[in-house]
């Protein structure tokens, strides 16, 4: 089903109820649905994008009934009905209403606040987006989308979950499926899968579900027509994902879990941390004072095998500062997260840091 909504050259936007899926050039005319106001709207001479291929009609008239698109053809060759509700559309387009995928319409981020009472939703509409999935829901967002429905409230279509799973608020498979009957029941649309945060005390999941309770939570979603979505399963690896056929709502999560995996590799991060500091605090001083020294005219000539040392602990500095740049640019978030040349810088480096180390080790052990 695709909601039409037109883009108007001031940058204001007229938003139809017409809801029909579009598969053919014309359309025949649809009846009336029982309820429905007989009264027509018609867009005319529009530009017409219809986002299943990658052109534009020109000069179409679009013709809505109540909630339905009714028509769908030339100008010239659609007829308009008696008294309905013509908008001009000549230099407009009119596409498909666009959908949020990924919404929180209530948020606890101070630097994304979201109005009381779904204040935001005239908002959504007047950028063209007239259906809204709401990864995390409470019975107000229900009651939100009981009066966008019933047209008490003017807003998009509203999908939404319920209350985040995962441990400690479920913990074996049983208390998972009863957790996801409880949300069908009470009227979600999805489940979400994500770590559990308290306000206050910041995210009370440790290690996340077990590999049982897990296979369950995505089995009971698709015995009850849930649509799961969610973080990745990071402790229990990559294959459990796959297995499970479960969607990431962040793509992102690959990399933490598969081709970076950092919270995997807690330890080893931390190690190279410190020992990357540590390196950056013998070096400094040193370093200061060779060029005090040199600036004095009392530098003295170190013995080979010390400038040796020297020059392999700053070349495994100075790699590890580049590596740490590389990393922080294309990680998730980072600027230039599509840059293939700086994951390959990256792994170079990498590599110069296991030579310079080594080279480190066997100038020091010679000394």
């Amino acid at each position: 089903m695709l909601g039409m909504n037109l883009l108007l050259k001031s940058g204001k936007r007229i938003i139809s109820d017409g809801f029909l899926l579009l598969t053919s050039t014309h359309l025949a005319a649809q009846p009336p649905l029982v309820g429905s106001p007989a009264s027509a709207t018609a867009f005319v001479n529009v530009n017409l994008i219809r986002m299943q291929s990658e052109r534009v009609e020109p000069g179409q008239t679009v013709i809505v009934r109540g909630d339905r698109i009714a028509v769908i053809g030339p100008s010239a060759d659609v007829r308009l009905p008696q008294g309905a509700t013509v908008i001009e559309g000549a230099g407009r387009y009119l596409v498909p209403g666009l959908t949020d995928a990924h919404v929180h319409l209530t948020t606890d981020m101070p630097w994304a606040p979201a109005r009381p009472d779904f204040g935001d939703a005239p908002l959504y509409l007047a950028y063209g987006v007239t259906t809204v999935i709401n990864l995390r829901g409470t019975p107000t967002q229900l009651e939100w989308r009981r009066r966008i429905n019933a047209g008490q409230m003017l807003g998009p279509t509203i999908y939404t979950a319920g209350e985040f799973i995962n441990e400690p608020r479920v913990n074996t498979p049983e208390e998972v499926a009863q957790e996801i009957a409880a949300q069908h029941r009470a009227g979600y649309d999805l489940i979400k899968f994500h770590e559990i945060f308290k306000p206050g005390v910041g995210y009370i999941t440790t290690k996340g579900l077990s590999l049982a309770a897990y296979r369950r939570m995505n089995e009971a979603a698709r015995e009850l027509g849930m649509p799961l979505v969610g973080h990745a399963p990071v402790d229990l690896g990559l294959n459990a994902l796959l297995e499970a056929r479960q969607p990431l709502a962040h793509i992102g999560m690959l990399s933490n879990m598969y081709f970076l995996p950092m919270m995997g590799n807690r330890v080893w991060l931390f190690a190279t941390a410190v020992a990357l500091a540590a390196l950056t605090l013998i070096l400094a001083p040193s370093g200061m004072a060779a060029i005090i020294r040199r600036w004095r005219g009392a530098a003295q000539r170190p013995s080979s095998g010390l400038s040796r040392v020297r020059v392999f602990a700053t070349a495994v500095w100075l790699v590890g500062v580049l590596a740490v740049l590389c990393a922080a640019s294309f990680l998730p978030g980072g600027p230039m997260f599509e840059s293939l040349a700086l994951r390959l810088a990256f792994t170079s480096l990498i590599a110069l840091a296991a030579a310079a180390a080594l080279g480190l080790m066997i100038s020091s052990a010679s000394i």
